[in-house]
């Protein structure tokens, strides 16, 4: 009975280390920068802890530390269709004030209209007109332009996480999302967004270590589309991280040459850089911000950030041929 009794008590005092220990647990810093459709960005936080995204298969719960990108879709579930259609029913009608008075008010609608439109365009019902200039395409062209929209903007958000996962869908984020910026607190219209990078700053988060996949057919420092992975990691001056990577990757643009990490061709060591960190080619590379220095991590890289912002990798070269293939294995850590 004794020993039952101190084992019950033992049991007790370690629970409640552990729940003191969870609750004074620092939460991670988590910075959001907003990049408007417009052009203008947006840096600050935000009181979202979790990004629920309902797809076709269902609904996935994800903890902001774990997002890297959201881009933002067209579409708005909030929007009453009904009466957009209804509207753009209008657009046949025989009086020529009524098509006026319909164009115009699809036309102020918001960019979630472009694919409530859209939608109705490829209905069995739609008929295309011939003589009016108040149509459906054209009220389409207006919003588009109206809202800097391309014919390439996705119907649905397309969320990025864990570093190499995607799924698309709607997210949570129905009108408008609060934003604690420097200059105060901003409501963001959801329409406005083209997309919101989320990152966690290194040294308050509890995450000693993360790890990314490097691909060559993808992320190549000449690829203007999207060559430069965003590790979503933010980094301060003078904070000490590591970068280590393993793998190989054969370029297609450079005679199919095998390259590891610290741009050793085809199984020979690699280039001697004198100690500079210049990058050389099918290396391992990494800059701070998206205007930071590019410099060669390799296979092994220890340092200070020389500034502050996200660390961006990729694969050095500066021409992109899609037939790239193979991968680095990258790991990031904080000290």
């Amino acid at each position: 009975m004794k020993k039952i009794s101190l084992f019950l008590l033992l049991f007790t005092v370690l629970f409640q280390v552990s729940k003191a220990q969870e609750t004074t647990r620092p939460e991670p810093k988590v910075t959001f920068v907003v990049h408007m459709r417009n052009g203008d960005q947006i840096t600050g936080s935000s009181k979202i802890k979790t990004i629920i995204v309902s797809t076709v298969y269902g609904s996935l719960a994800l903890p902001i530390e774990s997002i890297n990108k959201i881009q933002m879709g067209i579409n708005n579930p909030n929007l009453d269709k009904e009466i957009i259609l209804k509207m753009a029913d209008k657009l046949r009608s025989s009086d020529p004030d009524e098509q006026q008075l319909a164009f115009h008010g699809l036309c102020a609608q918001e960019v979630g209209a472009i694919s409530i439109l859209k939608e109705y365009m490829q209905g069995e019902s739609y008929i295309a007109a011939t003589s009016s200039e108040f149509t459906v395409p054209a009220a389409i062209s207006v919003l588009q332009a109206v809202h800097n929209i391309d014919e390439k903007a996705t119907v649905n958000d397309i969320i990025s996480f864990d570093d190499v996962c995607l799924v698309a869908g709607t997210c949570n984020i129905s009108d408008k999302i609060e934003i604690n910026a420097a200059v105060g607190s901003l409501q963001i219209s959801r329409g406005d967004i083209l997309t919101i990078d989320i990152s966690v700053d290194m040294a308050e988060s509890a995450l000693a270590a993360k790890q990314f996949l490097i691909t060559a057919n993808k992320n190549i420092s000449g690829n203007v589309d999207g060559g430069f992975f965003n590790t979503g990691i933010q980094l301060k001056t003078g904070k000490n991280f590591q970068i280590s990577a393993s793998g190989k990757v054969v370029l297609a643009s450079l005679s199919n040459n095998n390259y590891t990490a610290d741009g050793g061709i085809n199984g020979a060591p690699a280039p001697n850089d004198g100690g500079t960190n210049a990058p050389s080619y099918g290396s391992l590379v990494f800059k701070i911000g998206e205007n930071g220095t590019v410099l060669k991590a390799g296979i092994s890289y220890k340092g200070k950030a020389v500034e502050t912002g996200i660390l961006y990798l990729a694969i050095y070269e500066t021409v992109f041929n899609p037939n790239n293939s193979g991968a680095f294995k990258v790991k990031v850590k904080g000290e």
